[in-house]
Order: C-alpha cells, then sequence, then structure tokens
C-alpha cells in the first residue's frame, strides 16, 4: 500500500515537473516568435535598419573645363616708325605764252592780213588800220574781262565806245574770236559761221581795229582777238 502511494506521489511530481519546464519552456520561446490567433508563427520582421539615403556628391566648385576653340590670327608686319613728310615744293606751271610762237602785235597783224586776203577772194576792198581805231578794239578787248560779249559793261553797245574817243569815225560791225592755235585759225572760224563771215567780208568796212589778249579757251590757254570795223 505504502509503495503504492509512493509511486503516486512520485508520478505527481513528474506531472509536475514535467508542467514546469513545459512552461518555462513556452515562456523562452515566446521571445523567439509571435502568434496571431491561429497557431501559425508569424515570420519575425525583418530587422529595422536605418534607411540609408543615396550618396549625394556635392556638386564640385571646379566648372568642367570648356572646348578648346583655336583662332588663326595672322602675324601684323612690325610698325615702322612714323615719318613726317617733307614738304614737296611744287615747281610753278610753265607760262604757255613762252611756247606760243606768236606775240599780240605779230598775231594781231597776221589776222589782218589772213582777213584781206579773204576779203579779196570775196571782192571785198582791203581793210586799213587806224591808230584810234586799234585803241578803241584793245580797249573794248579789256573791258571784256576774257569774255567774248558784244555787250559793254553798262550794258550799252560796242558803237557806244567811239563817243569817248576822238575820232570822226563810225562803227560799221564788230566780231570776236578765240583760239589756242592761231592766227588762220581766228580766220576760219569767223568764216565758218556765217554771221561772222558776212561781217568779215562785208564791203562797207573801210577800216579795222584788232585788240588781242591772253585768255582762257576750250582747248587751254590761247588768244582771243576783237575786230571791229569803222569807215
Amino acid at each position: 500500500m505504502f509503495k503504492k502511494r509512493l509511486g503516486i506521489i512520485l508520478m505527481l511530481v513528474c506531472i509536475l515537473t514535467t508542467t514546469a519546464t513545459e512552461a518555462f519552456a513556452a515562456e523562452v520561446f515566446s521571445f523567439e516568435a509571435a502568434y496571431a490567433g491561429s497557431g501559425q508563427p508569424v515570420q519575425p520582421d525583418p530587422p529595422k535598419t536605418k534607411p540609408v539615403s543615396p550618396k549625394v556628391e556635392a556638386p564640385s566648385s571646379v566648372e568642367p573645363s570648356p572646348e578648346e576653340i583655336w583662332v588663326w590670327v595672322p602675324e601684323q608686319p612690325p610698325e615702322e616708325p612714323e615719318t613726317t613728310a617733307q614738304p614737296v615744293e611744287s615747281a610753278e606751271p610753265a607760262d604757255p605764252k613762252e611756247d606760243f610762237p606768236y606775240d599780240l602785235e605779230t598775231f594781231a597783224a597776221e589776222v589782218l592780213r589772213l582777213t584781206n586776203e579773204a576779203r579779196a577772194e570775196a571782192g571785198a576792198p582791203a581793210l586799213e588800220t587806224d591808230p584810234v581805231l586799234t585803241q578803241m578794239a584793245q580797249a573794248r578787248m579789256g573791258e571784256s574781262g576774257g569774255k567774248l560779249s558784244h555787250t559793254r559793261p553798262d550794258g550799252t553797245t560796242p558803237d557806244t565806245i567811239f563817243r569817248e574817243y576822238d575820232t570822226e569815225l563810225t562803227c560799221t560791225g564788230e566780231i570776236i574770236m578765240s583760239t589756242s592755235r592761231s592766227p588762220q585759225a581766228i580766220v576760219n572760224g569767223f568764216l565758218a559761221s556765217p554771221s561772222h563771215r558776212a561781217n568779215l567780208l562785208d564791203p562797207n568796212h573801210k577800216y579795222a581795229g584788232i585788240g588781242v589778249a591772253w585768255g582762257e579757251t576750250p582747248a587751254g590757254p590761247g588768244i582771243a582777238v576783237l575786230e571791229l570795223f569803222a569807215k
């Protein structure tokens, strides 16, 4: 009987011991897993790790070097020192009178000779010279200022100059021509113009005064000739 009771006690002790061990084990195991009530263990949460932000490199303070650009520049010649130009004395233009084959008196005499030749061919009498008429013709040439005009500076006609000189002559006409060549060119010019030709060959003229002067012509420096006619 005693042995039966002892066996029962030992059995109880074993039961109690086993229960305590299971409780302890269960308690320890609770630290390893959690239950969700369904009896199935839930996989433990992955260990929480601090998220690592992607490393962003700070922009470099050194900018990338730009592309190289080559520019070709022609080599400049060395500058020459400035020099002050020395004034060059220009030679005075040659006087056209020096190369002209006539002086004024000779030129006038040749014009009169050629005029009388033309008059002779036309059957008109030869013209005579008169000192006062020559003075008046030269005065008319001077007062015209080199212009070939039959109007006097005061606006009057050429015949008015006869009132200014002691003469009994009467004005019968006046012709003017200029040339850079010769007396023959003067007479040819008169003969080529109908009005001048008629005046040059007019048989009513008895005297001729010829005034000459240096002047400008379309061909350059030359001589202007004025023939003043009277009777």
